[in-house]
């Protein structure tokens, strides 16, 4: 299993960092939905403790979900009894921090945000067979989320303008959809490397639709008792350069392809040039032997000629052959019958 650590430290760090206000704790609802594979109604909560703002959940979602177990997930839907602690001001770590494996935030519907990888360190959306809403169970039936979940509200297709809370992370700091203030998409590049921006002073992580979704790095202090995993087993940061470098090196492959495909074009080019040229040649060749099967023709016609007057003129002589023959046996019966008459008056 591939293991990945880096440490990061972050080039400008925001003016403010404020913890959730009122309104955003007010988004921290479920919506009245039955969940199809467990049978239950979603529930969530978040109560102030002093310093600490405690969430709970079911882990129930409150939208359609797919039917598990299924082909590509043999787990089920089950109900879940959640428990975590953030601070009601986060307070900016001293270097941001790796995020552990399972959950690292908690939807305003209850449903646990997963870190961007599977077991094996691998891009969970790239590896893993989520629903429609970007959701899945893992293996003790707890339904979460990897990827861009847009079945949670103010997250809708049809939505415009600037996006709402989705979530939190568990140091404390919201997480909002994926759209700026002019309505258009936030990508990662947009952020810093935790996945994060300053809006109107106060820092915050945004959802997005690439890598790593939902947020890249701890940009706060998680409390001792957060209730979060730890363990940092697969860095995101790591993870990016990697992709990076990756990315860098298939460009350069596809460059260099490029390169020899523009060689190969032009020895083609040179190759139908000389092909051309042969086949001129060719025609050339086609054309004079196109001449001399023309004279072969007229010659093998004037020979036709003479051998038929040839014939004609042998025909004609043995048809005057024959004539004198005819002649000469005429004149040796006409010496005879002449002989005979001449004998005919001889005394006996």
């Amino acid at each position: 299993m591939l293991r990945l650590h880096a440490t990061l430290v972050l080039a400008v760090l925001p003016a403010t960092v404020l913890g959730l206000s009122a309104d955003e704790i007010a988004a921290f609802q479920a919506r009245t939905h039955i969940e199809r594979n467990s049978g239950k109604q979603g529930t969530v909560s978040v109560t102030q403790d002093g310093d600490v703002l405690v969430l709970t959940s079911n882990g129930i979602p409150d939208h359609a979900t797919s039917t598990f177990p299924s082909r590509g997930n043999p787990n089920d839907v089950r109900e879940q009894s959640y428990t975590w602690r953030i601070p009601v001001t986060p307070t900016p770590a001293s270097s941001p921090g790796c995020l552990g494996m399972g959950p690292i935030g908690m939807a305003v519907n209850g449903v646990p945000i997963f870190n961007p990888f599977n077991i094996n360190c691998l891009d969970a959306v790239e590896n893993e067979v989520l629903d429609a809403c970007d959701g899945h169970p893992a293996q003790r039936g707890n339904y979460h989320y990897h990827h861009e979940a847009n079945c949670l509200p103010d997250n809708a297709e049809s939505d415009s303008g600037a996006s709402g809370i989705v979530g939190v992370a568990f140091d404390g700091i919201a997480i909002y959809g994926p759209r700026k203030e002019d309505g258009t998409l936030y990508v990662h590049n947009d952020l810093d490397a935790c996945h994060g921006i300053t809006v109107n002073g106060t820092y915050r992580y945004h959802m997005t639709s690439d890598f790593p979704y939902f947020i890249g790095c701890y940009y706060g202090e998680l409390l001792t008792n957060s209730g979060a995993m730890t363990r940092c087993e697969c860095d995101v940061q790591t993870y990016l350069a990697n992709s990076q470098s990756e990315s860098t090196t298939v460009t350069s492959s596809a460059v260099t392809l490029a390169a020899g495909a523009a060689t190969l074009t032009s020895s083609a080019v040179t190759l139908a040039a000389g092909a051309a040229t042969v086949t001129s040649s060719a025609e050339t060749l086609a054309v004079d032997a196109a001449t001399v099967t023309s004279s072969a023709v007229t010659l093998a016609v004037g020979a036709a000629t003479v051998t038929s007057s040839v014939e004609t003129l042998a025909v004609g002589a043995a048809t005057v052959t024959s004539s004198a023959v005819t002649l000469a046996v005429g004149a040796g019966l006409a010496l005879s019958l002449r002989a005979c008459w001449l004998f005919s008056f001889l005394p006996l």
